[in-house]
């Protein structure tokens, strides 16, 4: 208390000797004096500059930082506001000003609430809203602020002179100045609470998904206005400032820079002259606000469609107080009488703007569908006034905000206090033509809000209280909830967008809100929706008449041809980055090459060093190569898909796997080359050998991606990963790391994660000294010595063996990711995986999640000679990642799996069932299920979990058996490019249904179908329920896949599981392995090889 004492008071200053009218507050720009205000309990600060507006030829860009000064300046009001229609006096192109509304108390470290004002982003001002009463409760500190408003706060021509959203740059910036300043004012910068209504919240709304504001506010308050809808992102934004510079009488309006020049030159007068043209709008739609930013190398606010970013959810997540009126529409009556006849004559224009038509035909079929909806058969009119009301309540913030809402909720599990406001008093007047009465535009924000009382009635009074209380206790507590018992227990809406606090004459916690009108527009958008578009970047690309076409990267200029078939461009073994070779091959990778002449992409099969390849594959130390599949086409912003090719860490790579099919549906898709075995995941902890090389490789990859894919017309901000296997274990490790921070939005992770077959290594040390062993290296022991060996030992030879790496009794790849030591360098993972997804120290990511039914057929091979050592000794087939205190509580585990899996008899052809599915179980479906609940118990994450069982009426049953299932990957390969001449007409449908729910994820961040007979696929739960069973029946099964045998697991798991060794300590020597472990490791040879050549084969003819 004392330290608090002591900082408030250098802080705060009382001056002018006894005068305590003001108070004087030093803050990063200098002193300011604010002064009481006349009523007592609080002192005001007005009008102090937060950030400086750019003017002239610049004003359209983003603000600059604040002036400072010497002497005090006195914060008095000067009424500043910004350039806006109908107001002279006081205004200023440098508008940005912040009031600030402090308690006279000596509290510190008070919550802080930031208003936002509306109005249609072409008028308002900071002021417009103030919370005097709030703040006397000595429980908060009040903001308000100016931002840049009209064209000149959101022209957005995706130029360097107007790249758009100055608007919401100026709040991002009152938003850092809060965060800075705040405290000496007494408030907590880590405490401030958000609060909007109408434009006002609509652009609160675009802060909640814009990576800009992260950690500049912890809670918001959501009234009458979304990031869709009337307040919503402007769907084409360069169309409407061609539009307004006609009416402007300025005609050269498709030529952007003159177009450009025209909006830098123009006065102020003129600009704001003709607000008629950009607000009240037939379609809801305002036509200069917020708007999808094109990337010109400046920070961008928004960065996607505001549904996008939520559905991915690429965004954080805080609690909202979040709701409308029920009679939002009536700010539309003063157009009644000129709409109703038009509203008859073409229904269609009163459509929502971001509502798309494939054509006319279909645009009027929804208006008759909308107007028989709300008007049934009768004529918009004075009869159907209540109808015409309620029309434009939905369309322009109910229906928008609830849209929102279960994005929110469905993407993170948004903690969401939904209300709907309906009170008014008993001497409010009936609408026009009825005798109906409600809640109009902002009415619940204005309840809330400073307002003279004077002659108001005691229920309107009560009203006021209660609202107030409401707000008041979600800024200092996060939940609205009241502390009158009379009033019920506000909880929190689920998806369905239930329950919500109906706030009228009674307050009452409902199920229902808007009824079937909710339900009505859900299909309405689910059907028409469009997202905003993205000013046109697409000048990386150039097509030639020889069929060819030129992109330009950061690196140089590269050319790509036309596949045969048509429809797609292939651009191959681009290098993406340079592997360090001899000594430094395990370091991790340098920079790309770079080149002035065109880089011919053509495919020179380029591979990565490993054992067993084609002879016509070009095997290379220095393998680092991305391959890129565009569609023929001009579109930009184009969603990314980036595949990792599988294959045990130990072999493969990146065209082994192609989606050009999927390309063709106007994705983009990337696959590249990462080192492997030895090479990519050698790991000692040492500067020369850290480890994780081919993990490092990717990331890479992904910077790679993220730099260049907008040049071949796809989005950055929009990359999907996807892999099966070993790919689908790096992927899981590429989501844990913090390297990969906002380089993808979303995966498709099949068949491989963190743990079983393809998880880190338990240790990893030990590990090199047996490979080494294996090489006829002796002097393991000593780690330098060893470093040396493999630093200096050829690639030929690190390869040789690597039958040693893989299909070992104990699970585990021995060459794969590990923990790393802190060496110095970059670490891509410095924990074990489950301790980081138990902790929630990872960004969630949507995910669509699963394996086959028979993953364990990659064990087939071995059965002959794995039959009989499993009878002699089952334990060496436990995972490695099982710990166990003595070798008799190890053995005792194994009886007790090997009973449940084969019952009292041996391991043997009569029980090969049990095998598939205890291999099935131990490497990959197990594992998953295990990260699934962790992932979704540590931060909700949204999951669209699957068990894939298809097989084709024609394919062979198993070895010993009748039975036929899923193998290893099967899902994975029916989406991949192949030959189906043969293929029967059942596997073709499957096919499709399986690239449409890739597509739809890959687009949406979640699988879905347009086929209605197909289910609704919703997220698990950390039961591992529901999951989609994809087979020749798609079913949605309220039920864990594989649930006994998942349960056994867990009680196994819960006593015995060991993550990875995680090591900061020098490395002490250990024994040489024993004869025994060494031939463990030789016995694996021919084993390998069959595997591999199997591996081979179905990569190449299944």
């Amino acid at each position: 208390m004392w330290k608090c004492t002591l900082v408030f008071c250098s802080i705060l200053v009382l001056v002018q000797g006894q005068d305590d009218d003001w108070l004087q507050v030093n803050i990063t720009q200098g002193p300011v004096r604010g002064r009481k205000d006349p009523d007592g309990g609080l002192y005001v600060f007005y009008n102090v500059p937060y950030a400086t507006a750019p003017t002239g030829r610049d004003r359209f860009k983003p603000p600059l930082p604040p002036p400072v000064w010497m002497s005090p300046l006195d914060a008095v009001n000067r009424n500043i506001r910004c350039p806006q229609p109908n107001v002279l006096e006081h205004t200023q192109e440098d508008c940005l000003v912040v009031n600030l509304f402090v308690p006279d108390t000596t509290d510190t470290n008070l919550p802080v609430l930031v208003f936002i004002h509306g109005g249609a982003f072409q008028n308002g001002h900071g002021l417009s809203g103030q919370y005097r009463e709030l703040v006397r409760t000595n429980k908060l500190i009040a903001v308000s602020f100016n931002y840049r408003i009209g064209v000149h706060g959101f022209l957005c021509l995706g130029t360097e002179g107007a790249p758009g959203n100055a608007g919401i740059k100026d709040q991002v910036a009152l938003l850092h100045w809060v965060n800075t300043n705040i405290a000496r004012f007494g408030g907590n910068p880590q405490d401030v609470t958000l609060a909007a209504c109408s434009a006002g919240s609509g652009a609160l709304d675009v802060l909640t998904l814009s990576s800009a504001t992260t950690g500049l506010f912890q809670k918001a308050i959501l009234e009458s206005g979304s990031s869709t809808g009337a307040v919503g992102v402007i769907i084409d934004p360069i169309q409407n400032a061609k539009n307004y510079a006609k009416v402007l009488n300025f005609d050269n309006v498709d030529d952007l820079e003159s177009l450009e020049e025209f909006y830098r030159t123009a006065p102020f007068e003129l600009l704001t002259s003709r607000v008629d043209e950009i607000v009240d709008n037939k379609d809801t739609a305002v036509r200069f606000a917020p708007c999808v930013e094109r990337d010109i190398g400046q920070e961008r606010v928004i960065t996607d469609a505001p549904m996008n970013v939520i559905k991915r959810g690429n965004y954080t997540k805080v609690p909202l107080l979040y709701g409308f009126t029920n009679m939002e529409g009536a700010m539309r009556l003063p157009y009644f009488d000129t709409w109703k006849d038009q509203m008859n004559e073409k229904f269609s224009d009163f459509l929502p703007a971001e509502l798309h038509f494939d054509d006319d035909q279909v645009k009027e079929q929804v208006a008759q569908k909308v107007k028989q909806f709300y008007f049934g058969d009768s004529d918009v009119g004075e009869d159907t006034m209540v109808s015409f009301l309620l029309y434009f309540t939905d369309v322009l913030f109910a229906y928008p905000m609830l849209k929102s809402l279960s994005a929110r909720v469905e993407a993170l599990g948004d903690t969401i206090y939904l209300f709907e406001y309906s009170f008014v008093d008993e001497d409010t007047p009936s609408f026009p033509h009825t005798n109906v009465r409600g809640a109009q535009h902002c009415f619940q924000s204005r309840a809330v809000r400073d307002q003279d009382l004077t002659g108001r009635t005691d229920a309107y009074r009560r009203m006021v209280q209660i609202a107030r209380e409401y707000t008041l206790n979600f800024i200092l507590t996060g939940s609205p909830t009241s502390s009158d018992a009379r009033f019920p227990l506000w909880r929190p809406a689920n998806a369905q967008r239930s329950p919500h606090m109906s706030i009228g004459p009674v307050i009452e916690l409902r199920d229902d809100i808007l009824g079937d009108r909710a339900a009505f527009w859900d299909s309405i958008y689910e059907e028409h929706y469009r997202g905003p578009l993205v000013p046109d970047s697409y000048t990386g690309a150039n097509v030639r008449a020889d069929g060819s076409r030129v992109v330009n990267i950061t690196q140089g200029p590269v050319r790509g041809r036309l596949l045969p078939g048509g429809g797609v461009y292939g651009f191959y073994n681009i290098p993406y980055a340079s592997a360090p070779t001899g000594a430094d091959r395990y370091k991790a990778p340098r920079p790309p090459p770079t080149w002035l002449t065109t880089f011919e992409a053509e495919d020179r099969k380029i591979m990565c060093p490993q054992r067993f390849t084609s002879e016509t594959m070009n095997i290379q130390e220095d393998c680092l190569v991305v391959n890129v599949f565009i569609p023929d086409t001009e579109e930009t912003n184009l969603p990314v898909h980036v595949y990792i090719h599988g294959g045990a860490y130990q072999f493969g790579f990146g065209l082994q796997g192609q989606f050009t099919e999927l390309v063709k549906r106007k994705i983009i898709s990337v696959s590249f080359n990462y080192r492997l075995g030895v090479h990519g995941f050698l790991c000692l902890g040492t500067e020369a050998a850290p480890g994780n090389a081919g993990l490092k490789d990717m990331v890479a990859l992904l910077r790679w991606v993220n730099t260049n894919i907008a040049s071949f017309g796809g989005n950055p901000d929009d990359v999907t990963l996807s892999a099966c296997s070993a790919g689908s274990g790096s992927l899981d490790f590429l989501t844990v790391s913090s390297l990969t921070n906002g380089l993808f939005k979303k995966v498709i992770q099949e068949s491989g994660t963190v743990i079983g077959a393809v998880a880190a290594q338990v240790d990893p040390i030990q590990n090199a000294r047996n490979y080494a062993a294996v090489l006829n290296f002796d002097n393991i022991n000593d780690l330098n010595s060893l470093e040396e060996f493999y630093k200096s030992v050829s690639i030929q030879q690190l390869v040789s063996r690597s039958d040693a790496i893989v299909n070992n009794e104990g699970v585990t790849s021995r060459f794969g990711p590990c923990v790393e030591r802190d060496v110095g360098q970059e670490i891509f993972l410095s924990d074990a995986p489950m301790n980081i997804l138990s902790h929630g120290n990872y960004t969630n990511v949507p995910r669509m999640y699963g394996f086959t039914n028979m993953d364990g057929s990659v064990r087939f091979s071995v059965f002959d000679t794995w039959k009989e050592m499993m009878n002699e000794k089952f334990s060496d087939f436990l995972p490695s990642e099982l710990h166990f205190d003595s070798e008799e509580v190890k053995e005792q585990v194994a009886e007790r799996v090997k009973q449940f899996y084969f019952g009292d008899s041996p391991v043997g052809d009569h029980n090969f069932l049990s095998y598939i599915y205890y291999n099935t179980d131990v490497l990959f479906s197990y594992p998953m299920l295990k990260t699934l609940s962790t992932r979704v118990e540590a931060l909700g994450d949204s999951i669209y979990l699957f068990e894939y069982t298809f097989v084709d009426e024609n394919s062979p049953g198993f070895p010993q058996t009748e039975e036929i299932g899923a193998r290893h990957c099967a899902q994975e390969m029916i989406v991949s490019d192949g030959d189906v001449t043969t293929a029967t007409d059942e596997f073709k449908r499957m096919q499709e249904i399986m690239r449409n729910y890739w597509m739809s994820f890959i687009s949406n961040g979640y699988p879905s179908s347009s086929d209605p007979s197909l289910p609704t696929w919703r997220p698990a739960n950390a039961q591992r329920s529901p999951h989609m069973s994809l087979g020749r029946d798609i079913v949605l099964k309220e039920s864990s896949p594989i649930p006994e045998r998942a349960a056994f697991w867990d009680e196994i798991f819960e006593e015995h599981f060991r993550g990875p060794i995680v090591d900061t300590d020098p490395v002490a020597p250990t024994p040489t392995p024993t004869p025994g472990a060494a031939s463990s490791l030789v016995i694996s040879s021919t084993i390998f090889v069959v595997l591999l050549f199997s591996f081979y084969f179905t990569l190449n003819f299944d």
